[in-house]
This record gives C-alpha cells, sequence and structure tokens, in this order.
C-alpha cells in the first residue's frame, strides 16, 4: 500500500522485493495517493492490470424499506460468499483454495473496525447481502450483493437501506465505498445518493505460466 507518490520503477522494484520474500506468484500494490493515475498507466504499458477504483460518498441516514434486511451471524452468510466468490473467480485453478481464504479471511476485520453484516432471506436462505464497517465517524459500505436469481426484487436497495440506518445508529456522518471506475455499480450507487470524492488505483503484475512452470515476463 503506497500512500506517497512514487514512480513505475519504484512500484516494480517494491512489489518485487515485497513478492520475493514472502513467496507470492503475483506482485500488487495500491496505489492510494491522489493524482496516481499517470503512474498506473505507465505501469499498464509495461503489462500491469490496473484497474481505478472510485472513493464514493453520502451522508449517513435512517432510511425506510431496510426492514427486510436483518443482521445477520457473519457464519450465515459463509455459504452465500462461497457461492458469490465462486461466480465471480470462476474458472481459477485453484478455486477451492481461493475462496476458502476469501472467506477465512473476514473475521479478522473484526479486530480493527466495527463489522455489521446485514441479510435478506427468501425461503429461509440468504439471498442478498451486504457489510457496514465502522471506525469512529466514519462507516464504509462492503459488498452489497444478490443472488443472480433474486435480482430486480428490491434486495439491494433493502440491504443498502439498512447498513446507511445502522450507520446513523452508530453516530456517523458519511458512508463512503469504492467502486470500479469502468463497472456499472458505480452508476447504481451514484443513483442512491453517493457522489465521487477521489480514487485510487489497483495494479497487479499475474505471474505467467508457461510450459508448466510460474515466470515472470517482463516483456
Amino acid at each position: 500500500m503506497l500512500t506517497a507518490p512514487v514512480d513505475a520503477g519504484t512500484v516494480e522494484t517494491t512489489t518485487a522485493e515485497v513478492a520475493a520474500t514472502a513467496g507470492w506468484p503475483h506482485r500488487a500494490a495500491a496505489l492510494l495517493w491522489p493524482g496516481a493515475a499517470p503512474v498506473a498507466a505507465a505501469l499498464a504499458a509495461r503489462g500491469w492490470e490496473a484497474v481505478e477504483l472510485l472513493v464514493v460518498a453520502r451522508p449517513a441516514e435512517r432510511l425506510p424499506g431496510g426492514e427486510r434486511a436483518e443482521v445477520v451471524g457473519q457464519s450465515e452468510l459463509h455459504s452465500f460468499w462461497d457461492r458469490s466468490w465462486r461466480r465471480d473467480l470462476a474458472p481459477h485453478p485453484d478455486l477451492d483454495t481461493v475462496v476458502a481464504q476469501l472467506i477465512g479471511r473476514e473475521h479478522r476485520n473484526d479486530e480493527v473496525v466495527a463489522v455489521t453484516d446485514v441479510g435478506v432471506r427468501e425461503g429461509g436462505r440468504v439471498v442478498a447481502a451486504g457489510q457496514l464497517r465502522v471506525d469512529g465517524a466514519t462507516a464504509a459500505d462492503e459488498s452489497v450483493v444478490t443472488e443472480p436469481g433474486f435480482r430486480g426484487r428490491g434486495h439491494a436497495d433493502a440491504v443498502l437501506a439498512r447498513l446507511l440506518t445502522l450507520a446513523a445508529d452508530a453516530g456517523c456522518d458519511r458512508v463512503v465505498l469504492q467502486a470500479d471506475a469502468a463497472d456499472w455499480p458505480r452508476q447504481w450507487y451514484a443513483r442512491r445518493g453517493f457522489v465521487a470524492v477521489g480514487s485510487t488505483w489497483d495494479v497487479v503484475r499475474p505471474a505467467r505460466v508457461q510450459a508448466g512452470a510460474t515466470t515472470e515476463s517482463n516483456r
């Protein structure tokens, strides 16, 4: 995570050192300073994947419509997250391991922020969910997702209304989230009062698999 401006060469050198020490097959960095777009573009020209994440925000407030979204224990969402990650990541070559790691990391957020998970049920099963993370007067909206077969029924709106209400009840003045600048959810959130207040960049240099071995191409 890089919070001060550096050039593309420094990002490459630093991530290579970290990946080598940790034994990671990929290099990755979050470019968190304002105006990081030129560095992200330079890395993209060198073969990196670069994704701009808009930081969007709106005031926390108590909203109607969230009554059918209930606070749930995190373990109740494990099967929901499992199905969601498998849809997003298939056909990853090590799908079972990656999904297990993604679900297994979630409880660690509780150690640094106040986490509340919310879900909407149909037939007793959670079919839409979201998460609120509270740190002081600011809350973060994470992972509002509805399963494909249950979309178009207002479940995501119910989840978001409950999250905004919980944030207001916790004394937060603002709710923030990150949205891929090139993907449709940012428009969905814009229609619900979220406005862009900044952006960050995620850059990844994936390992290349050639002739049965994992290598890194610098060309």
